[in-house]
């Protein structure tokens, strides 16, 4: 029994570890994602702003507030991660120790169930992290997208392809980067 809980909390430790590497993984990109996004929508708005463009400035605020969202979802991810990594580290004190004793055997079971509470509610966040990850980056990774773009001008008048162009559409759920892209503008719907 008490080589039994030396075990169980070596294994939950092991876990934990891996689940809390993962959210600082996941909660680290998505915080700069956000930060990419945030930064990217204001510098567009306040440029859209210049030239009286309500549209182009309405679509960067709700980015903006996307951004924001995406940033409060990383924050708690983080938070959860470091939280299970300090009850990591309060298992690892218990290391070595005599479990046969009541009062050690009481303190290891209550961490191994504390841990095994945070990596499930750890494990949710980095879900949740990631898909927000992914709706956040839609075409991240893929080959050939940049080909698909081009401005609305270059079909239009191609001697005014590098002026800002705004329109409205019906748009995607949520804003988006797109690295493939040359700037790294936010795009709010496609063609």
């Amino acid at each position: 029994m008490c080589a039994d809980m030396a075990t169980e909390l070596s294994n939950a430790t092991d876990k934990a570890s891996t689940v809390a590497s993962k959210a600082a993984k996941v909660g680290s990109e998505l915080q700069a994602l956000a930060a990419d996004m945030q930064s990217e929508a204001d510098k567009e708005q306040k440029a859209f702003g210049k030239v009286g463009d309500s549209v182009a400035s309405d679509l960067m605020q709700a980015t903006k507030v996307w951004a924001g969202e995406l940033e409060h979802a990383a924050e708690d991810l983080l938070v959860s991660g470091t939280t299970l990594e300090s009850t990591v580290g309060k298992a690892s004190a218990l290391s070595g120790k005599n479990f046969s004793k009541s009062s050690q055997f009481n303190s290891a079971e209550q961490l191994v169930a504390n841990i095994e509470e945070g990596v499930t509610a750890t494990q949710d966040k980095v879900k949740e992290a990631s898909k927000l990850l992914g709706l956040a980056t839609r075409g991240n990774g893929t080959t050939g997208r940049k080909a698909e773009y081009y401005p609305l001008m270059y079909f239009v008048n191609k001697s005014y392809v590098d002026m800002p162009t705004t329109w409205v559409a019906t748009g995607t759920s949520k804003p988006y980067l797109d690295p493939q892209l040359s700037a790294r503008t936010p795009v709010t719907c496609r063609l």
